[in-house]
């Protein structure tokens, strides 16, 4: 079970992040490469194994029947100072492909409950990451 698996903050935001690549069953590629850089530009890749962390997700990803008790575990180990700046995280993991499933919807507010983010902050959060988004496709060209 994953209270055997996650003992650190390291691994918490590790767990959680992974968690928003593959929440919905469907990990897609730019989720998941932008999730690692986001482990790089935190710096958690030096304190702990990504791989083997993900190894572990998978392992026990199936046996999570109850999604908001796993995200207060996780939470409850991160203790984040700044709860709106983990849930923009969560959601530019999700949002990094410019798309959102019914299930990513439904984590996202699982996340915000957990993190007592009200709605109007989910919203603004939300949109913040579709503008960045917008902005950084048009900076492609």
């Amino acid at each position: 079970m994953y209270t055997d698996v996650i003992k650190s903050i390291s691994q918490a935001y590790c767990h959680l992040f992974f968690h928003c690549c593959m929440g919905d069953n469907s990990p897609r590629r730019m989720e998941t490469a932008f999730a690692a850089a986001k482990f790089v530009d935190g710096g958690l890749n030096s304190s702990i194994d990504l791989n083997r962390e993900m190894e572990k997700y998978k392992l026990y990803k199936p046996f999570v029947s109850d999604e908001t008790r796993f995200l207060q575990y996780l939470v409850g180990i991160i203790n984040p100072v700044n709860p709106l700046t983990l849930y923009f995280y969560c959601t530019e993991i999700i949002l990094c492909d410019g798309t959102m499933t019914g299930k990513e919807d439904l984590l996202l507010k699982n996340v915000a409950y957990v993190l007592e983010i009200s709605t109007t902050k989910q919203s603004h959060a939300r949109e913040i990451v579709r503008e960045v988004k917008t902005m950084e496709a048009k900076w492609a060209y």
